[in-house]
């Protein structure tokens, strides 16, 4: 898999929510679709295409490329969760909190922690931060390769094999109940946004960001092992016996050894390539023991 282990995470995570609404003037770039061919009515098409776009401009906040961010929520390590929002509703106090943002990402060595990070929060922050001109620091968000970058929803879904669920569902089926004040959904923030609550907004990316930490606490910090990579070790000795050379080598759990003999198909003892000499077992042996053992 493409996470990084826990055991590579140091002590230096950030974890970080968001949450986005329409942009300003989404509508414009929508394109709505044309009544069925069985509509005659003008009344009842025009009806229908009214229904369509306003459908059409609720997705936008989904849309990496039509929707905005009002709200970043972020938390170092065990630290209290900062919420930022974009009140005014200004692009340059966007571009200012995107900026806010991108200084605690590029302190050395930390890694981001999110939930769908790789397929929403990040390439909407980097898209953002390239309409409004704001520096991105170079980020590694492949699907299978994200190095400093640990997708929980990933990692819950062993990259997609199985069926991945919402943050929610994870945090209510395994009992955690932090942020359980929150009564929003982030399909409620382009409403709240309308309405000017800018409160409910911060507590529900507050509330989110509080989820996460405790959900990555619990599966990757107590539930799951990480793989580990394929470790090579060599060890060759000549025989004090026939002269040849034994090498022992173990790549995981797995060990092989063979003779390497300087004449072509047995040793001096007329023992077969692929069938040791006693002495040359025994040296086996020998070196197996020094080998060390991967686990």
């Amino acid at each position: 898999m493409g996470y990084s282990a826990p055991g590579d995470l140091g002590a230096d995570l950030l974890y970080f929510d968001i949450e986005t609404a329409p942009m300003m003037g989404a509508a414009d770039w929508l394109e709505v679709p044309e009544a069925p061919a069985n509509y005659k009515d003008e009344a009842k098409i025009a009806a229908y295409k009214e229904a369509a776009a306003a459908k059409e401009l609720e997705r936008t906040s989904l849309d990496l490329d039509l929707c905005r961010v009002v709200a970043i929520g972020a938390a170092h390590n065990a630290e209290p969760v900062m919420a930022f929002t974009v009140q005014n509703g200004t692009v340059q106090e966007e571009a200012a909190l995107l900026e806010n943002f991108w200084d605690l990402v590029r302190v050395p060595g930390r890694v981001l922690v999110g939930f769908n990070c790789l397929a929403f929060d990040l390439p909407i922050l980097v898209r953002r931060s390239q309409y409004l001109r704001v520096p991105v620091p170079w980020l590694n968000i492949g699907k299978y390769r994200h190095s400093g970058i640990m997708d929980v929803m990933q990692i819950l879904s062993f990259d997609g094999m199985v069926r991945a669920r919402s943050q929610g569902f994870y945090c209510k089926r395994f009992g955690i109940t932090v942020g359980s004040e929150d009564t929003h959904t982030g399909a409620d923030i382009a409403a709240l946004v309308e309405a000017g609550d800018w409160e409910a907004i911060r507590t529900h990316v507050t509330a989110d960001v509080e989820k996460l930490r405790a959900l990555f606490t619990l599966v990757v910090g107590r539930g799951w092992t990480s793989p580990q990579p394929a470790i090579r070790h060599r060890a060759r000795r000549a025989c004090e016996v026939c002269g040849k050379t034994v090498a022992v080598l173990k790549t995981g759990r797995v060990q092989k050894h063979r003779c390497i003999p300087r004449k072509p198909t047995n040793c001096e003892h007329g023992v077969d390539i692929l069938q040791p000499c006693e002495a040359c077992q025994r040296l086996v042996n020998t070196l197996a023991d020094d080998v060390p053992q991967v686990f």
